[in-house]
């Protein structure tokens, strides 16, 4: 190649790059209002009742706000002791949205929507497509698997959740002086 192929090249991709990102952040802003209102009304059967409608809707929104940001290439955090750099793989906004729409059809062929059914008809489904997707337990972190078990896991593996789950102000993973840790926590 000669240099003024190279320069050539170089000056295109350099004009084409951002037009890419902001394809890239289309396909995942497309997770939208549709889809997190589908999302809600999975949530409110998997996320635990304590939480109330809008606590499940406010952690609903929390999950759709974390894909909404996902951007695949990005750098994950290595470790001490771990000298290899992993990157992000692609985004499963769209993988997401298959699923939320196969879930969807699911419920039309038991005659209603997904919360309308009966919680059993409910599970079944859900273990359905937890079987389609290879899901057999709870990721530590959302892994693009499958959306429910993503949204599950973003929730259950929290901060709140830790919180809820012993009924006090531990603020696990949070920034606290170091008073709070000899301090017994407050109770919810």
């Amino acid at each position: 190649m000669n240099r003024r192929s190279l320069i050539k090249f170089a000056i295109t991709a350099t004009a084409v790059s951002p037009l890419l990102r902001l394809g890239l952040v289309a396909a995942v802003q497309e997770f939208g209002a549709d889809a997190v209102d589908s999302l809600r009304r999975i949530g409110r059967a998997v996320l635990p009742g304590e939480l109330g409608v809008r606590g499940v809707d406010q952690q609903v929104e929390h999950f759709a706000l974390w894909v909404r940001a996902y951007r695949e290439g990005a750098e994950l955090e290595h470790g001490y002791g771990r000298p290899r750099i992993r990157y992000a793989p692609p985004s499963p906004a769209n993988a997401y949205l298959s699923q939320l729409r196969e879930i969807a059809a699911a419920a039309r062929t038991r005659g209603s929507s997904f919360d309308l059914l009966d919680r059993d008809a409910q599970r079944a489904i859900l273990d359905a497509s937890f079987k389609a997707a290879g899901v057999e337990e709870l990721p530590a972190r959302p892994t693009g698997r499958h959306v429910v078990a993503d949204l599950m896991a973003y929730y259950f593996r929290s901060s709140p959740a830790n919180d809820l789950a012993y009924r006090a102000l531990i603020g696990r993973e949070q920034c606290r002086p170091i008073t709070f840790v000899v301090e017994r926590p407050r109770s919810l």
